[in-house]
């Protein structure tokens, strides 16, 4: 019993004595932690901070910077961040325990776009766990380069629940949610970004589901993102319903649209992974109502005297009118398969077109006259630099397998 006691004693006078030294190193001493820390990192300057405070439990920090010590790592900056500290616990485990974590001022900015290594094998050091965190005035900036736009995150808040990270093996899992004021993405702007169900899920998966605005538009989507330690693969699945496709298409291209007409459209992206830097797919399917577009007033009156002679487009308010379209496309960087863009509705002569578009060579479209949905022979193929001819027979059924037919 009496060392039992001392045993209790000792490991008292211990955790005392370190809680004096952390509370000692903790108020005022930026310069020790500073070191410190960036002599574990074998890094000069990674980390600096203009204040750290530790007290009754508390822990509080201004003007932080990182940036970890490899080639194109962001440089990270908060402005002000307030804790609780489980300090026993902290003893006991091991690891940094927090209670409820409040950032301001949050900023990433990272150069260019970067390409993260694997875990080197054997990696191990300390994790992190918080009860809660909540963040505000969070900005991300993210470089492009030839093959990839800028992006800029602006005006976002988050919030993290029973989070636990270990960096060194790049491990997390928590539950949260994020809302996001702008991105901007190359010339496209989202507005009002809100991600209310967010999982970490073990080494490397994060999910998400929110509501998001494009211009007028307001759409919704989940997503998953996979090898988060490695190069991310990235996938989405968005909604929008019932928008205009000219305030979409302005909004993402910054240009006018030509093409007008009420839209109820389903997005899916593929992007990172094993696919080649540059090489992301957009599926699109979905159907436009009173599909419209040229300017015909506009046009010679040879080609308005055309158009208004072909069966399948209507001469309407200064516009070529297609009526009901239904839409079934892939596209990528500089290219785009159309599976099968098909006019539905109550015309008696209907079209249909399907093939390929590279602008760089390679395209290959074709537009024929379909009843109830299917090609009529024969079909008009269009090819590079405009070349025209018609299509029959075997050729046509190869043409449009498995597409339209």
């Amino acid at each position: 019993m009496a060392r039992r006691r001392a045993t209790i004693a000792l490991v008292a006078l211990a955790a005392g004595a370190v809680l004096c030294l952390v509370g000692w190193l903790g108020n005022g001493r930026v310069e020790l932690v500073e070191g410190v820390v960036n002599r574990a990192l074998a890094c000069d300057g990674c980390l600096t901070m203009h204040q750290l405070t530790l007290a009754e439990g508390r822990l509080s920090v201004r003007g932080l910077r990182f940036q970890p010590p490899r080639e194109g790592a962001p440089i990270v900056s908060i402005g002000r961040i307030d804790a609780g500290i489980d300090l026993l616990a902290s003893l006991r485990r091991r690891e940094v325990a927090l209670r409820e974590v409040r950032l301001s001022a949050v900023q990433i900015t990272q150069a260019r776009p970067h390409r993260a290594q694997p875990v080197p094998a054997g990696a191990s050091g300390p994790c992190l766990t918080a009860d809660h965190i909540d963040g505000t005035g969070i900005a991300v900036s993210i470089g492009g380069d030839e093959l990839r736009p800028p992006v800029d995150l602006i005006d976002g808040a988050a919030s993290l629940r029973a989070l636990r990270w270990c960096p060194a093996l790049r491990t997390w899992r928590g539950v949260g949610a994020a809302r996001i004021g702008r991105i901007d993405v190359g010339q496209s702007t989202a507005r009002a970004v809100v991600v209310p169900a967010a999982a970490l899920l073990g080494d490397d998966v994060v999910l998400w589901a929110g509501r998001w605005r494009l211009g007028q538009a307001v759409g919704g989507g989940s997503g998953v993102i996979t090898r988060i330690d490695a190069r991310a693969r990235l996938q989405l699945a968005l909604t929008i319903e019932d928008q205009q496709v000219a305030e979409l298409l302005t909004a993402a291209t910054g240009a006018p649209s030509p093409l007008w007409g009420r839209a109820r459209v389903e997005l899916g992206l593929q992007s990172g992974g094993d696919l080649p830097v540059g090489g992301a797919t957009w599926t699109v399917r979905g159907r436009i109502g009173q599909a419209r577009f040229l300017d015909v007033d506009e046009m010679p009156l040879a080609a308005r005297a055309g158009i208004g002679l072909t069966p399948w487009i209507q001469l309407q308010d200064g516009a070529a009118e297609l009526g009901a379209v239904d839409m079934d496309l892939r596209l990528g960087r500089a290219w785009a398969d159309l599976d099968c863009v098909r006019q539905v509705g109550e015309r008696k002569a209907r079209l249909v077109a399907w093939g390929r578009l590279r602008p760089g060579g390679g395209t290959e479209l074709y537009l024929a006259g379909a009843g109830e949905g299917t090609p009529k022979a024969p079909a008009l193929q269009v090819g590079d630099q405009g070349r025209l001819r018609l299509v029959w027979g075997p050729a046509l059924r190869e043409a449009m397998q498995p597409r339209c037919g």
